[in-house]
């Protein structure tokens, strides 16, 4: 299961965010691959996504290697799968992606949204 996760937001003039999650996965078998997933419904849009491990960055391929990411639209959820193997251990995984329209603005204020925290 996941032991913990943070997120670092950065929210720029135009409405839109960028946003990177630490997520560190205690591992208790054998495990290929971890995912996230992301709402097509709503005002935000996500897009641009990546990851990385220790500052390694994966690569977006449709191969299933460890080291490699693939995004697989979904009916209602776009899903961000990564590959890699584990076993018995945690490991700690970054995402990083960007949603448009995640501030609404109003004449005396703002909202910023946030879907799909991590638990």
């Amino acid at each position: 299961g996941i032991d913990d996760a943070c997120m670092f937001l950065a929210v720029f003039e135009n409405g839109s965010m960028e946003t990177t999650e630490n997520r560190t996965f205690r591992f208790e078998g054998d495990f290929r691959y971890a995912y996230r997933t992301f709402p097509l419904e709503g005002r935000m849009k996500f897009h641009s996504f990546s990851v990385s491990e220790e500052g390694r960055p994966y690569s977006l391929a449709d191969t299933r290697e460890p080291g490699t990411y693939m995004i697989f639209p979904k009916e209602g959820y776009t899903e961000v799968r990564w590959f890699f193997r584990a076993r018995d251990v945690s490991r700690t995984f970054t995402l990083t992606y960007r949603c448009d329209d995640a501030v609404e603005r109003f004449v005396d204020a703002a909202v910023l949204h946030v879907a799909g925290s991590p638990p």
